[in-house]
């Protein structure tokens, strides 16, 4: 792989809506110290992956775990890109309609990593520039005082929120286990995402104070203050492209990673799997309020424990050390 970028977009990928909202559930106000020591955490995990290198010969129960893992990271920013989609943008469109072309670009876009990775470059470039942006508005709406008291969450619900942080920001990583990846360069782009994480995060807390856990997307329910020379508003939808960015970027992976498990080059088998999961959204998830909360609540430890082994029989069958 030319570059690290990818693991700038994968570290962001899962946050959008549920994963800030869960840390927000259990911090409150305190969900910026959850993010930092959520990000040491991070730190170990990252340099725990990137300590191997899958072997092309992969056995079949490791093929089949690697399969479940790259389907559950499709599931999860499907959900959340088809729910915010028809929350904000295409209310009225079925998610299949209105999250397909999205789809149809990445899978073009899987060719191979080192592809994926020059398009994420530009993305990347535009990305930090919209954050940068959209932060320097926001700080004149700072309110300090909506931080205090700190630390008034209790132990085990910020141990969760942390725990929360470093799963979300680091299990994503593993999509890149079998490309040439190094731990210090990987590093520098997975701490310049969970600055700018904790940077949004400080910001919604000192602007949104006590509404923090009323909004499904906060980060995107405060940009509707930014304005651009105090005179244009309704620019929202522009701002929030990063996370598209994050989502587009993270299906192309997958979808590489599809093909490269399968053994083939044929962008037919992703459409068909990532279309069939959208379709699966589409008719149980999105019309079904519970089971959003049910998968709301509890897809940070699925993914930790499909992760967690995945990671351990990869290191006893089917790897061999970067070192």
């Amino acid at each position: 792989m030319k570059n690290n970028t990818l693991t700038y977009f994968l570290t962001n990928t899962l946050f959008l809506g549920g994963g800030l909202s869960l840390i927000f559930k259990y911090a409150n106000h305190d969900a910026y110290i959850a993010v930092i020591l959520g990000t040491l955490l991070g730190v170990i995990i990252l340099y725990i992956i990137h300590k191997f290198v899958i072997n092309k010969k992969l056995s079949i129960p490791i093929i089949i775990l690697y399969y479940i893992y790259l389907l559950s990271i499709v599931f999860i920013i499907l959900i959340t890109l088809s729910t915010f989609i028809s929350s904000y943008y295409l209310t009225k469109t079925p998610s299949v309609i209105s999250c397909i072309p999205l789809i149809i670009l990445a899978i073009y876009s899987s060719k191979n990593i080192t592809k994926i990775s020059y398009v994420a470059i530009p993305l990347f470039v535009i990305s930090i520039s919209i954050i940068i942006f959209k932060s320097a508005i926001l700080i004149a709406d700072i309110k300090l005082s909506n931080i205090y008291p700190i630390l008034s969450s209790n132990i085990y619900d910020l141990f969760k929120a942390t725990f929360i942080y470093a799963i979300f920001s680091t299990t994503p990583s593993i999509l890149l286990l079998n490309e040439k990846v190094e731990f210090n360069k990987s590093l520098k782009y997975y701490l310049l995402s969970s600055i700018l994480i904790l940077i949004t995060t400080f910001i919604l807390i000192t602007t949104l104070g006590s509404l923090i856990n009323t909004l499904s997307y906060p980060e995107y329910s405060i940009l509707r203050r930014v304005k651009l020379l105090n005179s244009i508003e309704n620019i929202e939808g522009i701002l929030a492209i990063t996370w598209i960015f994050d989502i587009f970027i993270t299906l192309s992976i997958c979808s590489n990673k599809i093909k490269e498990l399968s053994n083939t080059n044929s962008y037919l088998l992703p459409f068909i799997l990532i279309t069939l999961i959208m379709v699966i959204i589409n008719l149980t998830i999105n019309s079904n309020y519970h089971n959003l909360i049910v998968i709301y609540n509890y897809h940070a430890i699925v993914l930790s424990l499909i992760s967690f082994v995945l990671i351990t029989f990869i290191s006893w069958f089917g790897i061999k050390s970067n070192d």
